[in-house]
């Protein structure tokens, strides 16, 4: 069985009723607004009225005045989201209240609970809404903190909850034979996948079943988010990586102002739903943002045969067909019209003189060919006002492509940083410092220049509408994670191995360039009797990728490329879609 969101968001459906008519009679429901958009791409909200929601709250500090008496809430298990439930519980005494905690509780939200004196007075479950399937080969966990709660705090927990999901994963649509990995997180999480795996095997065989599963699965690869730091910290240059860095993409959506979808001036804004279900933008999101003209040119010509063959169709034509026909040319001649204004803002914004020379900066800093003048490009960008991240970008950039930073030039820096943005911001280097995005030269030596030579991560390219190699995805710059994976699945450019096998095998000495542990595992034996998994004739393997911290929509878009010119396909789930903006910021106090 190949992945299909349709089993998923089944999954989610029933768990969604089985909650709602817990509680009988009509109710309102209280939603963490970072769940909302992740529920909204798995279940119609419709199914909530028909299931007696009258009325939709996002949580927030500050009293909810209910107009029914009872309350669901579904919430993530942080502090603060407990704290206002706990509140509002106070406040609400007449109404029946319900707490689910999305994926799981935790121990500290019932001790919270038990603090705030309300424990007693609520019903407390959980949702398990943990794989997110943001489009047809993207699954996310929507933790945007992941990365600075694992590798700043230490906190494992998300460990546990990428082990649960991708057990799910392995339930629903069949068990990879083949782990492999890269990075210490990654290793914690398969030794964790293989207790779990065999404590399911345990259960098969307790209960006398031999299950049989068909699959085009034939590997997992994890990914750990600092064996590559230097990639997020690079500016994504496809249309849709772009989208991400200039206004902000979350769990598909993008909000623009309303003046992007009508002629009409309005400083209200309206949510753009970016996914493949929009003809017009699968057409384009993965393309270099050199060559979207060119693809709205063909969209267009497209369009126009379209409305072309509606003109010439028989009067006696089905009226329903004939009206299914002309509202998909509707939805795409708008969806056109909102793209090409979106695509001239970000035109804008790659003619300012302060952009190109920031990508040609990042550009020599990656070929290490940068002199001196970068730092007066980035002292002029601190002088400029920016956000901080944006001078922090550049520094952590040069430091992870030159093995850290002369301690005179890094002293410089912080006390830039502090004059320009306040003493608060040595918690935010310390904790750069930490996850290793940015530190002052040490007495090992970088192993970048080996590193990129062994990769091929510099290859100067001409634009095309197919590319051959995902250097395109950073204007000439080939992610680091993405190679990697090319390597353990064998679909490098011109690569001369015919054993498609996915394996680190012929490539050790260059694992062993990049931090953490590397490691791969056969784990279900052909002869086990109580599990077997059988790969579909005929079929395309594919192999489901793993990033614990993270990955950009760039690269994404270049395991795209890799999963329509190869003969592999590739399945990414992922903690969280990032930028060097968002993976900073959530670092930052």
């Amino acid at each position: 069985m190949s992945f299909n969101q349709v089993l998923l968001k089944d999954y989610y459906k029933r768990q969604l009723i089985s909650i709602l008519d817990s509680v009988q009679g009509k109710k309102g429901l209280v939603i963490d607004p970072t769940v909302s958009g992740p529920l909204s791409l798995v279940v119609d909200f419709n199914l909530l009225k028909d299931h007696g929601v009258e009325k939709i709250y996002h949580l927030a500090d500050g009293r909810v005045e209910p107009e029914c008496k009872s309350l669901i809430y579904v919430t993530r298990p942080t502090i603060e989201n407990v704290r206002w439930v706990a509140n509002q519980i106070k406040y609400t005494a007449n109404v029946e209240h319900t707490i689910h905690f999305v994926p799981r509780k935790t121990l500290i939200c019932d001790r919270l609970l038990e603090e705030e004196g309300v424990y007693g007075d609520v019903t407390i479950g959980e949702f398990h809404l943990d794989i997110i399937p943001l489009d047809d080969d993207l699954l996310s966990l929507e933790m945007g903190t992941s990365f600075k709660d694992l590798f700043l705090d230490g906190d494992t927990s998300v460990i546990q909850m990428l082990s649960n999901a991708i057990m799910k994963y392995q339930i629903l649509y069949g068990f990879g034979p083949k782990i492999l990995g890269k990075g210490d997180a990654s290793k914690m999480l398969a030794e964790l996948l293989e207790r779990s795996r065999l404590n399911y095997l345990s259960d098969i065989a307790l209960n006398s079943n031999t299950e049989t599963q068909e699959t085009d699965l034939d590997s997992i690869l994890l990914f750990d988010r600092t064996v590559d730091l230097l990639t997020p910290m690079r500016t994504q240059l496809t249309y849709e990586g772009l989208i991400d860095e200039l206004y902000t993409i979350n769990s598909t959506f993008v909000e623009l102002d309303a003046s992007f979808f009508s002629n009409q001036n309005n400083s209200k804004t309206k949510r753009l739903l970016l996914n493949g279900t929009d003809s017009v933008f699968s057409d384009i999101r993965d393309s270099s943002f050199e060559m979207i003209a060119t693809i709205f040119d063909k969209i267009t010509s497209s369009i126009q045969k379209d409305v072309e063959s509606l003109q010439q169709m028989p009067v006696q034509m089905n009226l329903k067909d004939f009206k299914g026909i002309a509202v998909k040319v509707d939805a795409q001649k708008q969806s056109l019209a909102t793209h090409q204004k979106l695509y001239q803002k970000i035109l804008y914004h790659a003619a300012q003189p302060s952009t190109s020379i920031r990508w040609a900066l990042e550009d020599s800093i990656c070929s290490r060919t940068v002199d001196n003048s970068f730092l007066e490009v980035i002292e002029d960008i601190i002088l400029s006002g920016a956000p901080v991240e944006s001078p922090l970008k550049l520094m952590c950039l040069y430091s992870l492509a030159h093995g850290g930073v002369k301690e005179k030039i890094y002293d410089q820096w912080k006390r830039d940083i502090f004059q320009a943005y306040g003493a608060k911001q040595i918690f935010t280097l310390q904790a750069l410092e930490k996850v290793g995005l940015l530190k002052p030269i040490g007495n090992v030596k970088s192993t970048y220049s080996q590193l990129s030579k062994s990769l091929k991560l510099i290859n100067h390219y001409e634009s095309s509408l197919n590319p051959v190699d995902i250097s395109y995805t950073y204007g000439g710059f080939a992610p680091i994670s993405i190679r990697l994976i090319q390597s353990a699945t064998k679909t490098l450019p011109a690569s001369s191995i015919t054993n498609r096998q996915v394996s680190w095998k012929g490539f050790e000495d260059v694992l062993q360039l990049l931090p953490g542990s590397s490691f791969e595992k056969s784990v279900i034996p052909s002869e086990s009797k109580t599990f077997k998994t059988n790969k579909r004739p005929n079929q395309v393997p594919y192999t489901l990728v793993v990033f614990i911290g993270g990955c950009t929509t760039a690269e994404i878009s270049a395991l795209r490329v890799l999963s329509n010119t190869t003969h592999r396909k590739f399945i990414i789930l992922t903690t969280s879609v990032i930028t060097g903006n968002r993976l900073i910021n959530s670092l930052a106090i």
